[in-house]
Protein backbone atom coordinates (compact mmCIF):
# COMPACT_ATOMS: atom_id res chain seq x y z
CA UNK A 1 0.00 0.00 0.00
CA UNK A 2 1.67 3.61 -0.97
CA UNK A 3 2.11 5.87 1.52
CA UNK A 4 -1.04 8.38 0.59
CA UNK A 5 -3.37 5.57 1.05
CA UNK A 6 -1.86 4.26 4.30
CA UNK A 7 -2.26 7.85 5.46
CA UNK A 8 -5.96 8.38 4.66
CA UNK A 9 -6.77 4.43 5.84
CA UNK A 10 -5.12 5.78 9.33
CA UNK A 11 -7.31 9.19 9.54
CA UNK A 12 -10.43 7.25 8.41
CA UNK A 13 -10.05 5.05 11.38
CA UNK A 14 -8.86 7.64 13.65
CA UNK A 15 -11.96 10.16 12.39
CA UNK A 16 -14.02 7.10 13.10
CA UNK A 17 -12.92 5.82 16.67
CA UNK A 18 -12.36 8.95 18.22
CA UNK A 19 -13.11 12.33 16.02
CA UNK A 20 -15.86 13.46 18.66
CA UNK A 21 -13.76 13.50 21.21
CA UNK A 22 -10.84 15.10 19.13
CA UNK A 23 -12.02 16.93 16.04
CA UNK A 24 -9.54 17.20 13.92
CA UNK A 25 -6.83 16.09 15.75
CA UNK A 26 -7.68 12.96 15.48
CA UNK A 27 -7.38 12.94 11.73
CA UNK A 28 -4.18 14.32 11.85
CA UNK A 29 -2.95 11.69 14.85
CA UNK A 30 -4.48 8.74 12.68
CA UNK A 31 -2.65 10.40 9.58
CA UNK A 32 0.58 9.77 10.85
CA UNK A 33 0.02 6.58 12.75
CA UNK A 34 -1.39 5.47 9.34
CA UNK A 35 2.11 5.44 8.12
CA UNK A 36 3.28 3.50 10.84
CA UNK A 37 3.41 0.25 8.65
CA UNK A 38 5.87 2.05 6.10
CA UNK A 39 8.28 1.75 9.05
CA UNK A 40 8.54 -2.13 9.45
CA UNK A 41 11.19 -2.44 6.97
CA UNK A 42 13.89 0.27 8.50
CA UNK A 43 16.75 -2.00 10.08
CA UNK A 44 16.60 0.19 13.04
CA UNK A 45 12.94 -0.31 13.55
CA UNK A 46 13.30 -4.05 13.35
CA UNK A 47 16.52 -4.66 15.67
CA UNK A 48 13.78 -2.19 18.27
CA UNK A 49 10.88 -4.16 17.68
CA UNK A 50 12.87 -7.54 18.28
CA UNK A 51 14.61 -6.08 21.30
CA UNK A 52 11.01 -5.14 22.81
CA UNK A 53 9.00 -7.79 21.28
CA UNK A 54 7.05 -5.18 19.96
CA UNK A 55 6.42 -2.47 23.06
CA UNK A 56 7.15 0.39 21.55
CA UNK A 57 5.30 3.78 21.41
CA UNK A 58 5.71 5.82 17.98
CA UNK A 59 5.15 9.43 17.51
CA UNK A 60 6.22 11.61 15.03
CA UNK A 61 7.88 14.83 16.12
CA UNK A 62 8.19 17.13 13.17
CA UNK A 63 10.15 15.82 10.40
CA UNK A 64 11.55 12.98 13.16
CA UNK A 65 9.85 9.68 13.97
CA UNK A 66 10.71 8.41 17.41
CA UNK A 67 10.20 4.92 19.11
CA UNK A 68 10.03 4.72 22.92
CA UNK A 69 10.46 1.42 24.73
CA UNK A 70 6.93 1.59 26.90
CA UNK A 71 8.36 -1.71 29.15
CA UNK A 72 10.37 0.71 31.79
CA UNK A 73 9.26 4.03 33.05
CA UNK A 74 6.10 6.38 33.67
CA UNK A 75 3.79 7.58 31.20
CA UNK A 76 5.56 10.92 30.02
CA UNK A 77 8.68 10.22 31.16
CA UNK A 78 9.96 6.70 29.43
CA UNK A 79 13.82 6.41 29.68
CA UNK A 80 14.53 4.99 26.34
CA UNK A 81 12.82 7.12 23.30
CA UNK A 82 15.19 7.04 19.76
CA UNK A 83 14.92 8.95 16.95
CA UNK A 84 14.28 6.26 14.00
CA UNK A 85 13.68 7.79 11.29
CA UNK A 86 12.98 10.99 9.07
CA UNK A 87 10.19 12.12 7.29
CA UNK A 88 10.54 13.76 3.89
CA UNK A 89 6.71 14.47 2.53
CA UNK A 90 5.50 10.76 1.71
CA UNK A 91 8.72 8.91 2.48
CA UNK A 92 10.27 7.41 5.48
CA UNK A 93 14.50 7.90 5.57
CA UNK A 94 16.22 5.84 7.91
CA UNK A 95 18.67 7.22 10.01
CA UNK A 96 21.02 6.01 12.30
CA UNK A 97 19.03 5.90 15.85
CA UNK A 98 19.63 7.87 18.93
CA UNK A 99 19.00 7.90 22.25
CA UNK A 100 16.90 11.16 23.41
CA UNK A 101 17.05 12.95 27.24
CA UNK A 102 14.47 10.86 29.66
CA UNK A 103 12.14 13.55 30.42
CA UNK A 104 12.39 14.55 34.16
CA UNK A 105 9.40 13.32 36.53
CA UNK A 106 7.62 15.58 38.35
CA UNK A 107 7.56 15.38 42.15
CA UNK A 108 3.45 15.44 42.21
CA UNK A 109 3.64 12.22 39.88
CA UNK A 110 6.09 10.46 42.15
CA UNK A 111 3.71 11.16 44.86
CA UNK A 112 0.80 9.90 43.35
CA UNK A 113 2.42 6.79 42.32
CA UNK A 114 3.94 6.27 45.77
CA UNK A 115 0.26 6.88 47.43
CA UNK A 116 -1.33 4.21 45.56
CA UNK A 117 1.81 1.39 45.89
CA UNK A 118 1.01 2.18 49.60
CA UNK A 119 -2.74 1.73 49.24
CA UNK A 120 -3.62 5.63 50.60
CA UNK A 121 -4.81 5.93 46.78
CA UNK A 122 -7.61 3.03 45.84
CA UNK A 123 -7.09 4.17 41.99
CA UNK A 124 -4.17 5.62 39.76
CA UNK A 125 -4.79 7.01 36.21
CA UNK A 126 -1.31 5.60 34.18
CA UNK A 127 -1.86 8.19 31.21
CA UNK A 128 -1.95 11.18 33.47
CA UNK A 129 -0.57 9.98 36.55
CA UNK A 130 -3.68 11.57 38.82
CA UNK A 131 -6.04 10.33 41.38
CA UNK A 132 -9.85 10.63 39.47
CA UNK A 133 -12.00 12.57 41.89
CA UNK A 134 -14.70 10.38 44.30
CA UNK A 135 -17.47 8.98 41.77
CA UNK A 136 -15.13 9.55 38.53
CA UNK A 137 -13.18 7.21 36.65
CA UNK A 138 -10.34 7.70 34.85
Amino acid sequence: MDSITQVALGASVAGAVAGRTLGRTALLIGGALGTLPLLAGLPEVRRLEWFTGGFLDYASDGNRVTATDIRLGLPGAHPFTFVVARHNGGEFLPTTSRRLARPSISDQALAQLWARVTGQSKVLCLATLTTPAPGQAC
